[in-house]
């Protein structure tokens, strides 16, 4: 299986609520009114202390720094069965320094467990969502 070290999450805002297309005209729709341009995402700090700003020309945030040790230490505490091959990197590392030794499939579990953590502390939204970035954002 393949390590790698958990790189940055990013913050997703994607719309919530239907949307209607020209082709598909909703019935009986109010006149649209201009509406205010939305207003981009401010740079914030979530539960676990990480700090997110916008990546310009993208709809995502980035923290500002690689996912930390503490970061996973704090997931790998509150879920049984995490492959535990982050503690023994082979190096010494502290508390925030990247965490490695973490598979794809380990990277995303973090984030699905920090999107529901963050969902249940108000810190985001029912439309955000923790993910890794893809390689287009990665490379912005």
């Amino acid at each position: 299986m393949k390590q790698l070290a958990l790189l940055l999450i990013a913050v997703v805002v994607v719309g919530c609520g239907k949307k209607t297309t020209p082709a598909e005209p909703e019935a009986n729709a109010e006149p649209v009114v201009a509406a205010k341009k939305p207003t981009p995402p401010k740079a914030f700090t979530n539960t676990l202390g990480m700090k997110f700003v916008p990546v310009k020309g993208t709809d995502v945030q980035f923290c500002i720094w690689e996912t930390r040790v503490k970061d996973y230490a704090a997931y790998a505490a509150t879920n049984a069965g995490v492959d535990g091959n982050w503690k023994k990197p082979g190096f010494k590392q502290e508390d925030t320094h990247p965490v490695v030794n973490v598979s794809w499939e380990d990277a995303n579990a973090f984030c699905e467990w920090l999107t529901k953590k963050e969902l249940a502390a108000g810190k985001i939204t029912a439309c955000q969502r923790y993910r890794l970035p893809t390689d287009v954002e990665w490379s912005v």
